[in-house]
């Protein structure tokens, strides 16, 4: 079978037939592996992938379930790298929306590819984790000797009876990673995970760099350099935009190593929301006026040696360059001017229409503003100072002093940063959704601002840098228009590439059942509908199968809950009675032992839930998953959009959602059984067969529903 392809060694691929042939060649080693299907589509998404990251074009591609597209994309992907590779590798980064598509990378496809020879070794590849999983070692020695450092600054709230358990907690740890059993990555702690962690989490605003005595038994920076000599990285999307904002801003403080890298978006229908998490912001006012005044320990830190004094004086800079004092009185008029503004009495929120603050509010985040920035250039310019002194060689008892103020301007730079990109964001004239919130005893004041879409953010981070040569691959990529609306979410314009691979699951060998209801899921009609469900919903369940219920909302499913109880006792699980692991195991375990299920769930079991098999032979849906536009932002949509608004949002995302519902059923070829729906909308709307039309091809069919009991008269 010859020689392993090597991504190190394989040979240079100068043509795209080059590519193919290489690409050809993967698939004829995967061939040979026992049970290891090897599809047309599947082929052809390598080569398309393959073909428009040479290119340097994104593509998006839609794969169904069971079509095998995660070797696919890693395939194509390896072939373009090697094509790319000129003295320096191109790495390829896989990002994922789940941490369930992450396992199954790593512990499934890439040993499959090690298998087949393609990929010489499972370490070729490794898991990107942000900041947070790792353990500050610098942190958890300053709580550890609380009280001991002169000056030292308090984290801590003062007077927490916590302040013990934490420092048991923290040693604890620092022993373990001392003692070698532990290499500081949260997720391989030998013990269970202390509740502490969030103390000793590595964190961009306490890290010291290279000024950190531990800088060079940072599990942190390990793990970056672990990462420097992947050829492949998986990580979620979070880390992927956060690493291209960073790339952005500061490319030597890129995640990421190097300067470029092939980027596959798998489950990439999650891009858009996900981009614009990134591009929101908020900031408490209270709190950000708590933190500030706990700045006043930091000017009496350097005031009170003689040598940090002069220090900063070379500097230029003095006591009143870190006076909070104008920040402070900044905040207080800001949160003054939002006095004047009523909110939602249910939602305690006002929206400013189209995202125009009124003027008062304006002038005063402006105001705000300005004395942010230049507190923030401040502790930057002593931050500046004390890393660039040799004070600590020429008076090492300078050394503990120093670095504890380098950790407090650590601190409160990221403090600062955030206050800076809030109100930044906030009084920016860009388009944008902005809100504040008012409620609470004492009133909480905060400012909100969110990107309207996805798109404003990606253009920037995205598609107007040449960080990452980008393809999207999801089962769910494509609506009533095609790649039309997902193209716009995502805001890459006409140059992108599409395609979609035909689904091999047999659909037609299973049905879709659309009970006729009287009443439907609308809200004048709720209370008649959940009567009539509680009526329908047992007459369609086998309690000796494998049954998944998804409900809109917790409301519904705990208004069905007692009814189901009652019907089928002790064969129930519901979500939130466990953790979802152990729901899906107890699942598992009940139908192993030949006994029924009935799992019932919300939103998130509707996606990325694997029950292949008599594990889901009767998936239940209650109601189209129609989203309520209760946020700012999709309010603020709703109104942009006006009539169009449910054609153009609230119908697309409600078909992606149902697709993703009614593949609960098929995971698996040979998968057998069927779907209950619960909304004649379907049946009896103009829209609602169209989002019937566009699901995969299950048979359809219309079945009675058991009537409700006509009320008696009363004479």
């Amino acid at each position: 079978m010859g020689q392993v392809i090597p991504i190190a060694n394989a040979s240079r691929l100068e043509s795209s037939d080059a590519a193919f042939t290489f690409i050809d060649e993967c698939y004829e080693r995967l061939g040979q592996l026992p049970g290891f299907i090897v599809r047309d589509g599947q082929v052809e998404l390598s080569r398309q992938v393959c073909r428009a990251m040479v290119a340097d074009e994104p593509i998006a591609a839609e794969a169904p379930t069971g079509t095998g597209k995660t070797i696919a994309y890693l395939v194509g992907a390896i072939a373009a790298s090697e094509k790319l590779r000129t003295t320096k590798e191109v790495p390829v980064v896989i990002a994922t929306a789940t941490v369930g598509l992450q396992t199954q990378i790593m512990q499934g496809d890439l040993p499959t590819l090690v298998k087949a020879r393609i990929v010489q070794s499972e370490r070729d590849a490794v898991v990107a984790k942000g900041r947070g999983r790792y353990f500050c070692v610098n942190s958890a020695e300053r709580i550890s000797n609380q009280g001991d450092a002169e000056n030292q600054f308090d984290f801590f709230d003062q007077g927490s009876n916590e302040n013990v358990d934490v420092s048991v907690d923290v040693k604890s740890m620092l022993d373990h990673w001392r003692g070698g059993a532990w290499n500081g990555d949260v997720d391989s702690y030998p013990d269970k995970t202390p509740g502490s962690w969030k103390e000793v989490a590595a964190k961009s605003e306490t890290c010291l760099g290279h000024k950190c005595e531990f800088h060079s038994e940072c599990p942190f920076l390990a793990s970056r350099r672990v990462l420097s000599e992947a050829k492949i990285i998986v990580a979620n999307h979070d880390l992927v935009l956060a690493d291209l904002a960073m790339a952005k801003e500061s490319p030597t403080d890129a995640l990421f190593p190097g300067g470029r890298y092939l980027l596959v978006f798998d489950e990439a229908h999650h891009l858009p929301d996900k981009a614009i998490d990134v591009g929101s912001a908020n900031l408490v006012l209270d709190d950000c006026v708590a933190n500030l005044g706990r700045m006043a320990g930091f000017s009496k830190g350097w005031q009170r040696k003689g040598e940090l004094v002069r220090l900063f004086e070379k500097a230029k800079l003095s006591a009143h360059d870190f006076d909070t004092g104008g920040l402070v009185n900044g905040l207080a008029g800001l949160k003054d001017s939002l006095s004047t503004i009523t909110v939602e009495p249910e939602t305690n929120q006002y929206r400013f229409p189209a995202g125009k603050l009124d003027t008062s509010v304006l002038k005063a985040a402006t105001h705000a503003l300005d004395h942010a920035r230049l507190l923030q250039e401040s502790i930057k310019e002593a931050s500046a100072a004390l890393k660039k002194t040799n004070l600590p060689e020429k008076s090492p008892e300078l050394k503990g002093p120093i670095g504890e103020l380098l950790y407090q301007c650590a601190f409160f730079g990221s403090q600062l940063s955030s206050i800076v990109k809030g109100l930044e964001l906030f009084s920016a004239p860009d388009r944008a959704v902005r809100w504040v919130f008012k409620g609470g005893t004492p009133e909480v004041a905060s400012i909100h601002v969110s990107p309207l879409e996805g798109a404003d953010v990606l253009r920037r981070l995205l598609w107007d840098s040449e960080r990452a040569i980008v393809a999207m691959v999801s089962a769910t990529l494509q609506d009533f228009d095609g790649f039309d609306r997902f193209r716009a979410r995502v805001g890459v314009g006409d140059v992108l590439r599409t395609m979609k691979l035909d689904p091999i699951f047999p659909y037609r060998n299973n049905t879709i059942e659309l009970i006729d209801m009287k009443y439907s899921p609308r809200q004048d009609e709720r209370e008649k509908y959940i009567e009539e469900l509680q009526l329908n919903m047992p007459a369609n369940i086998d309690a000796s199968e494998g049954t998944l219920i998804l409900f809109p909302s917790r409301s519904l499913m705990n208004a069905l809950l007692p009814t189901l109880n009652k019907h089928f006792g002790n064969a129930v699980l519901a979500q939130g009675d466990l953790g979802i692991k152990e729901l899906i195991h107890e699942h598992k375990d009940r139908i192993d032992r030949g006994r029924g299920s009935i799992l019932c769930g919300l939103a998130t079991m509707a996606e990325g839930l694997d029950l292949p098999g008599a594990y889901c032979v009767n998936v239940i849906i209650c109601a189209i998953p129609f989203a309520v536009p209760t946020s700012p932002v999709e309010q603020e949509l709703a109104e942009v959009l006006g009539k169009e608004y449910f054609a153009q949002r609230a119908m697309p995302d409600a078909l992606t959602k149902l697709i993703q519902m009614v593949g609960r059923l098929m995971r698996r070829e040979s998968d057998r059984g069927r779907i209950v729906v619960f909304d004649k909308r379907l049946i009896y709307t103009q829209w609602g067969r169209k989002m019937l039309e566009a699901l995969p091809g299950f048979r359809k069919r219309s079945m009675p529903a058991l009537r409700l009991p006509r009320p008696v008269a009363v004479k």
